[in-house]
């Protein structure tokens, strides 16, 4: 597989912007309600965890389906660098980085476009299995129903603590580029950049 070189000079596609800060919002919210829902008094904050959920897993969605048209399927080769070059892109950032080097940011293959991909797939995980809680809890009849709604759960359950670490991990990330004066927020979100040719 040839990959080429992304255009450095260009900044985030504006969908790419929209979904990413809907996900980041909506993922806030599901992390963080999720830390109260386990009294009868948090009926509204589950009712709420459900609908947001369903909000984020169609967000994700949208996200796959952007993804794998976006460029003839170059972001997915950005989110999943498991080809040659792809992995030694990476490995240069890591040596970078134990060197005290911040990988540069932006749409490029390297360390951040694979720990972007690793956490798309956890949120992806989490999104299929509480839309399954969500669509099982209604039905979980007899021995074998409440089986599989209580796997589905648990399941949800241990993907929810590697999205806090993710969570904390990419939060903390942007801290440190933002105090190294690489402002990766207002790359993502910011005014898009003209490119000058």
């Amino acid at each position: 597989m040839t990959m080429h070189a992304p255009d450095m000079g260009r900044s985030w596609d504006p969908t790419i912007r929209w979904l990413h800060l809907g996900m980041a919002l909506t993922i806030t919210f599901q992390l963080f309600s999720s830390l109260d829902m386990s009294t009868p008094q948090t009926a509204d904050v589950f009712l709420m965890h459900q609908i947001i959920g369903v909000t984020a897993a169609c967000l994700v969605t949208a996200h796959w389906v952007w993804i794998v048209r976006y460029r003839n399927g170059w972001y997915v080769t950005q989110l999943f660098p498991w080809y040659p070059s792809g992995r030694r892109a990476v490995l240069a950032d890591l040596r970078g980085l134990l060197r005290g080097q911040l990988p540069e940011s932006g749409p490029r293959v390297g360390l951040p476009s694979y720990i972007h991909g690793l956490g798309f797939l956890i949120m992806t995980g989490m999104g299929l299995t509480g839309v399954l809680n969500l669509l099982l809890r209604p039905s979980f009849k007899g021995m074998h129903g409440a089986a599989i709604f209580t796997a589905v759960s648990e399941t949800h359950n241990l993907i929810s603590y590697l999205a806090w670490a993710y969570w904390l991990g990419h939060v903390g990330i942007v801290v440190i580029h933002q105090l190294a004066r690489q402002p990766v927020v207002s790359s993502m979100f910011g005014p898009r950049r003209v490119r000058q040719e």
